[in-house]
């Protein structure tokens, strides 16, 4: 790939230190002088996708979108007047995330529910999109970026003048993007090109973008050069492990045979060890460049102020969730209030949360990982099987064991590297951050504590 290196950097924003505070069991979001929360909503806008990625969930070759190649039941006036349903008043800010599929394959509706809700200032918007019609759309985009205009006075990120509107690029880094992002006619170099340069294109444009990278259990033998590629460019590097697609194809979201999967944890751990190395020897301070050196346990935020709505209209309580179309994780449809099924939600999922880090009996309580990543609609499929209640199996995340895995194979090798770090430089801790910001959503860290 000859994409020339040009510095940059993931948008990070800074958490602020009001969610940090504990925040006790059944919290009512009632007027104090504490932040209220804010509202996490996506919308899955299609399941039409331009690209074919081998390990997707969310797209048309995996088989786990409502209907293939279609777009949502809901008309703009219809979203928009769902959205409004939710009470400003228990909300710093709304924040609607438009998802596929891809996105900008159906620009005209989200387009539309912008410009609806332009003047709705505590309402934002973020794009999922594999960045492929980014410079197609760049002069409309600008349009509504400089109509939505930066957050209001409610928001925790107003101080930094951050955009109402966000986009987020699934992009892996080279040589894992274009081994894993296809076309529908197999791997394309170029097209990772382009995507990479319209990345920069909108960042040096003055958007607000990021990058959001995934790495297949079978390219851990490619984490060192993936790493080094994001290194070189300025750009931290966290990827989501996909410890599940071993067909290229995923038809059934298949796992990892467990022979197989160790072959790629020894691939992992050398790879960790040629990183740590790396540093070492340059003096660069491994948690400042990839988040697995860092310290985050954070636990999911599914459900809490927090909800997605399929293409049919049914809600539930994120977008894994959703994908899955598991009718125990229906939350309600659109033809009901969604203030209503929010609080009712965010209830139920927060007395899961509470009893969870309650029960010292429970493995995760346990473990010494300074660094993971949970996703109880994935653990919770395997865990029904064994689990008495519902709530047991959404807080059952060691049965999702490869990626449990994941953090105990690199955990010894970050541990030791930051360990002479930290002698090295004593005033350089790494924080610990909220545990409880929705874990897909890094970008808009919401106030859960």
């Amino acid at each position: 790939m000859n994409t020339s290196i040009r510095k940059t950097e993931s948008w990070v924003p800074p958490t602020p230190p009001h969610a940090l505070k504990k925040r006790p069991r059944n919290f009512t979001h009632q007027a104090s002088n504490r932040r209220l929360p804010e509202f996490h909503f996506d919308v899955n806008v299609t399941s039409k996708c331009n690209l074919a990625c081998t390990y997707c969930s969310e797209g048309e070759s995996c088989g786990l979108s409502t209907i293939f190649q279609a777009p949502t039941n809901l008309l703009p006036d219809e979203l928009v007047k769902k959205v409004l349903e939710l009470d400003k008043t228990k909300y710093s800010a709304v924040n609607l995330y438009f998802w596929g599929g891809e996105a900008f394959t159906n620009w005209p509706f989200c387009k539309a529910v912008m410009n609806k809700l332009a003047n709705v200032k505590y309402i934002n918007f973020m794009f999922y999109t594999n960045g492929v019609y980014l410079k197609k759309y760049k002069k409309q985009l600008a349009t509504i970026d400089k109509k939505l205009g930066t957050r209001g006075s409610s928001s925790p990120w107003q101080n930094n003048g951050q955009r109402r509107l966000h986009i987020q690029v699934s992009f892996d880094g080279e040589p894992i993007n274009t081994l894993e992002r296809h076309t529908k006619t197999g791997p394309d170099e170029k097209m990772s090109a382009h995507v990479f340069d319209s990345y920069l294109d909108l960042k040096e444009s003055g958007f607000s973008i990021a990058l959001k990278q995934t790495i297949s259990a079978r390219n851990f033998k490619y984490l060192f050069d993936v790493w080094k590629w994001h290194y070189d460019r300025g750009i931290m590097y966290g990827p989501t492990p996909d410890t599940h697609g071993s067909d290229e194809k995923r038809p059934d979201g298949g796992a990892w045979p467990e022979g197989e999967f160790g072959e790629n944890l020894k691939q992992l751990k050398l790879n960790m060890i040629k990183i740590s190395k790396y540093c070492i020897d340059r003096d660069i301070i491994p948690s400042n460049t990839f988040r697995w050196y860092g310290k985050s346990r954070a636990d999911c935020g599914s459900g809490m102020n927090y909800l997605a709505i399929d293409l049919d209209g049914k809600l539930y309580p994120c977008h894994g969730c959703m994908y899955r179309q598991r009718d125990d994780h229906l939350a309600g449809t659109s033809k009901d209030n969604l203030q209503d099924i929010a609080t009712t939600t965010t209830e139920k999922y927060m007395d899961f949360l509470h009893t969870f880090k309650t029960d010292q009996t429970l493995d995760c309580n346990n473990c010494q990982v300074d660094f993971c990543l949970k996703c109880p609609a994935g653990s919770f499929d395997r865990s029904e099987t064994t689990a008495d209640t519902y709530g047991e199996a959404w807080q059952d995340h060691p049965s999702n064991w490869q990626l449990c895995k994941v953090w105990k194979t690199i955990s010894p090798i970050v541990d030791a590297t930051n360990i002479s770090f930290d002698k090295k430089y004593p005033k350089n801790r790494r924080e610990t951050p909220n545990l409880n910001m929705p874990l897909c959503k890094p970008e808009l860290a919401s106030l859960y504590a």
